[in-house]
């Protein structure tokens, strides 16, 4: 399995946690744990391909830049967007094309992700981990 994530009780807001093997799975995986969060229902429609490039200072600050940026999106669009076509990720780029199909609503509405106890980063078992705040 590439990766795992689970939802982690926080109160007013919803706390992700994705353990993956590489840091483009966890990339992946937050993005899952994401859409498990907000569970779009999903239309019958032609995929949407867009594409990304963000810079961070930092891989947590990437990830939450990242999952901010596919918020929006989203919203803007009204597309789920699922899937991850890596060009490149270092700890401070990422470059991408995002794809997914039209959605009808959201059962869950985040309005953002957020900094509040942030964790991202390579763990003594060689497995990546990240932690991150939804607000909803």
């Amino acid at each position: 399995m590439p990766f795992v994530f689970e939802n982690l009780p926080q109160s007013g807001d919803i706390r992700l946690r994705v353990v993956a093997d590489s840091k483009t799975e966890l990339f992946q995986g937050a993005l899952e744990g994401m859409l498990g969060i907000i569970k779009p229902e999903i239309q019958q429609g032609s995929f949407k391909v867009i594409k990304v490039d963000i810079q961070a200072a930092d891989l947590a600050t990437l990830l939450v830049d990242f999952l901010n940026f596919v918020l929006a999106q989203m919203n803007i669009h009204l597309v789920a967007f699922s899937t991850i076509y890596f060009q490149s990720l270092t700890d401070q780029t990422l470059s991408a094309k995002l794809k997914g199909q039209p959605y009808k609503r959201l059962t869950e509405e985040i309005k953002a992700v957020t900094y509040y106890n942030l964790k991202v980063g390579l763990q003594s078992n060689g497995k990546w981990e990240a932690s991150v705040v939804f607000d909803i």
